[in-house]
């Protein structure tokens, strides 16, 4: 399961509260009421990607490592 996946779940079965996701990813949920947005005025700024792990994973320094090369390459 990808890492918006696994966050959409988190919210459909109550374990979240707020998240940013793509609106894309949502449509569905929104349409269906089983989430809403919380702030429809507001046009969020544009991201390319986040690294999102737990503390003490076992492979959290190759996940810094990929965050250091990830952060090298421009946001166009």
């Amino acid at each position: 399961m990808g890492g918006i996946a696994a966050i959409r779940r988190r919210l459909l079965v109550g374990d979240g509260r707020v998240a940013v996701l793509p609106t894309y990813f949502l449509r569905d949920d929104l349409r269906a009421r089983r989430l809403v947005r919380l702030m429809p005025r507001v046009k969020p700024r544009s991201d390319a990607f986040r690294l999102v792990w737990r503390t003490g994973h076992p492979r959290a320094a190759e996940l810094l490592a990929l965050a250091g090369e990830l952060r090298a390459i421009p946001l166009r």
